[in-house]
C-alpha cells in the first residue's frame, strides 16, 4: 500500500514514511496499509494568552462603565478597549481554527472546519454557527456526560452577552459637514456600535468573562488529551 501523505510505496510497519518522512502508524484492519498518526495542533500557548487579554478586556470595560456612570471623561478607555478587542480577535481566531481541528478527532462536529473562520463575516449564519462550532469543540475535547448541560449554560451565556453587546450598542450621533456653497451642513446618523453605549460595554466585559471561561477550559483539556 501507499503512504497517504506522499503516495509513495510504504513498508508495512514502518514508523516513518522513509520517503517524506511523515510518521506512520500500521492499521489493524490492513497490516500493509500505514495511515498517519493525527497530530494535534498547539494550543496552549494561544489559551493562555487570550485568557490573558479577555480578562483585561473585561476589566477595562468595567472601568468604562463606572468612569460612564459618574459622568467622567471615557473616550480614552473606549479607543484603549477597543483597540485591544481588535488585538484579541486575530489571536481567536487562530486557537478557534486549532481547536475545532483537534476536536475533529475525538468526535463529532456540526460544522465543517472552514465555518471557524466564515461563520464570523458571513450574514444570518453568524448567529448561530460560532457558537454551534464552539458547544461541540468543548464537549469533543472532553467534558464528561455530566457536565454538558454547564456546557451549553456556558456557551449560552457567552453568545447572549456578545449578541446583546451589538444589539445595544445602537446610538445616534451628529455630524457637521461643509455643503459646496461653505455653508455648514448638520445631519443626525444612527447605527449600531459595539461598546458604543453603556449597557454595550457592561455585556461586551461579561461576554469577555465567559469566553476566557470557555478558552481556558477548553484549551486545558485539550491539552491534557495531547499529554496522554
Amino acid at each position: 500500500m501507499d503512504c497517504p501523505t506522499c503516495a509513495k510505496p510504504a513498508e508495512p510497519g514502518a514508523v516513518d514514511c522513509y520517503r517524506c518522512g511523515e510518521r506512520l502508524m500500521p492499521s489493524a484492519a490492513h497490516p500493509g496499509y500505514a495511515a498517519p498518526v493525527p497530530r494535534l495542533s498547539a494550543v496552549a500557548g494561544l489559551g493562555k494568552a487570550l485568557t490573558v487579554l479577555l480578562s483585561v478586556l473585561a476589566v477595562g470595560e468595567a472601568a468604562q462603565f463606572v468612569v460612564t456612570l459618574a459622568g467622567g471623561p471615557a473616550a480614552a478607555l473606549i479607543t484603549v478597549n477597543l483597540l485591544l478587542f481588535v488585538g484579541i480577535a486575530p489571536v481567536f481566531l487562530v486557537w478557534f481554527f486549532r481547536v475545532r481541528k483537534n476536536a475533529g478527532l475525538w468526535g463529532p462536529q456540526t460544522r465543517a472546519q472552514g465555518w471557524t473562520i466564515g461563520a464570523w463575516f458571513t450574514p444570518v449564519v453568524n448567529f448561530w454557527f460560532p457558537v454551534q462550532i464552539m458547544r461541540d469543540v468543548w464537549r469533543a475535547s472532553g467534558a464528561e456526560p455530566g457536565g454538558r448541560a454547564g456546557v451549553a449554560r456556558v456557551a449560552a451565556g457567552w453568545w447572549t452577552c456578545w449578541s446583546l453587546a451589538w444589539l445595544t450598542g445602537y446610538r445616534t450621533f451628529t455630524v457637521h459637514g461643509t455643503a459646496a456653497d461653505g455653508s455648514i451642513v448638520v445631519t443626525q446618523q444612527a447605527g449600531f456600535f459595539l461598546d458604543g453605549t453603556v449597557v454595550s460595554a457592561s455585556c461586551l466585559g461579561l461576554g469577555a468573562l465567559l469566553m476566557a471561561r470557555m478558552i481556558a477550559g477548553i484549551t486545558g483539556m485539550q491539552a491534557a488529551r495531547g499529554a496522554a
